[in-house]
């Protein structure tokens, strides 16, 4: 998986499954991606991570981070904008 920018990060709060203020960190340009497509990505994150615990309630918090990126880094590389921004870097 290619990240547009490996070293900035943007970090969005969400409650975790006992309704507790956490955070998820993403890839800065990876968000902007999501946002200028027309996501609303604080909503979006929240609705991943609650599907994921949902599915897997047994898994460590860190995990369930992992899990949520790995989506949505997976919907971001199959968006026309994302593909633009790639091409800049080669």
């Amino acid at each position: 998986m290619f990240e547009l920018n490996k070293t900035e990060k943007t970090t969005h709060p969400i409650l975790d499954e006992n309704n507790n203020k956490s955070s998820i960190t993403m890839g800065k340009e990876e968000t902007d991606v999501l946002q200028e497509s027309g996501e609303n990505v604080p909503d979006l994150i929240q609705e991943t991570y609650d599907n994921i615990v949902k599915q897997h309630p047994n898994l460590s918090r860190r995990k369930k981070g992992d899990i949520v990126r790995s989506l949505l880094y997976k919907k971001v590389q199959k968006m026309p904008l994302y593909e633009k921004k790639v091409a800049k870097y080669f």
